[in-house]
């Protein structure tokens, strides 16, 4: 397994911040400033992170991991909200994005369609 690093190449800190949705933007700075590199938030909902994160991937995107995710379940779906996110932020790639609360009653190839199912270890096609 890889370890998960920034675009600098630099290792995730051990501790990261994940959103809370009553959040003041202005943690995201702090923490950055205490040492934390990885910040998670479920959706474009969590406007605090969002808009703490924006500046400070303006300055300093190489040494950041950002993690998101969208509850949608086909894979146009994930990849507006993907892009969504991105514009949001003012980046051209996310670094970790979730399918979230993918469930055994969802129908995986609908979620995820067949080319990223195909794509994971185990699968042939």
């Amino acid at each position: 397994m890889r370890d998960i690093v920034t675009l600098s190449g630099r290792p995730v800190s051990p501790l990261g911040l994940a959103a809370s949705p009553d959040m003041d933007e202005r943690c995201v700075e702090t923490a950055f400033e205490g040492g934390i590199n990885y910040f998670f938030f479920y959706n474009d909902s969590f406007t605090a992170m969002v808009s703490g994160l924006r500046p400070l991937l303006k300055r300093r995107r190489e040494e950041i991991v950002v993690a998101c995710g969208s509850e949608e379940r086909e894979p146009k779906a994930l990849r507006r909200a993907l892009d969504r996110i991105r514009k949001q932020l003012g980046v051209d790639a996310l670094d970790v994005f979730h399918a979230e609360y993918v469930s055994p009653a969802d129908d995986a190839e609908e979620v995820f369609g067949p080319e990223v199912l195909w794509s994971l270890p185990g699968r042939s096609a």
